[in-house]
């Protein structure tokens, strides 16, 4: 066996004999930690492009095996090639989790709440909904490697005038978790 195959196969080893894979998705655990995701895409009639740069910090609560509810704010930066615009929100992430008896935790989640924007002098806020889905790996111990795919939308309105962005992005993150203690007996 050549050398790059023996190092990949031991390090596999390596994760799932530290791996907690069953205390995750328990009631009364608790994830933390955070993602970054990216976008880019043109406009349909324009030669414009939008690139989404998205910071998501994270808390959650497994309320029974496998659901958990969240907190997540979030950060964007969005260039439009000629300024970038800075949006926050503050959303609700309600999450189920696939338990497969392994090390990794297939997962789909769903997101509501506020976001706001501010352009040119001009503030705008709004509703965001959106939903992700991906794979949380238990890579050692406690910590968890997250891969998603998301699609959000988001409306902003003032003053009468209104917009929406909608966006689809890839994100990578990295969380740990905090299993309560196995009841004594």
């Amino acid at each position: 066996m050549q050398t790059f195959p023996k190092i990949c196969l031991c390090f596999v080893l390596f994760l799932t004999e530290f791996a907690s894979a069953q205390s995750f998705t328990q009631e009364g655990t608790i994830e933390m930690g955070g993602d970054i995701s990216f976008s880019s895409f043109k406009g349909s009639e324009s030669d414009e492009q939008l690139i989404t740069l998205t910071f998501n910090p994270y808390i959650g609560y497994m309320m029974s095996p496998g659901f958990e509810i969240g907190l997540r704010p979030q950060l964007t930066m969005i260039d439009d090639g000629d300024e970038i615009l800075t949006t926050w929100g503050v959303y609700m992430a309600d999450a189920y989790h696939f338990n497969l008896g392994s090390t990794i935790f297939p997962y789909v989640e769903f997101l509501i709440g506020f976001n706001s924007i501010a352009n040119q002098g001009s503030r705008y806020g709004g509703f965001g909904v959106g939903g992700d889905g991906g794979l949380k790996i238990n890579i050692s111990g406690n910590s968890l490697l997250l891969l998603k795919f998301e699609y959000f939308h988001e409306e902003y309105n003032t003053e009468g005038d209104y917009f929406s962005i909608n966006t689809l992005s890839f994100g990578v993150g990295f969380r740990i978790f905090l299993a309560p203690k196995p009841a004594a007996k």
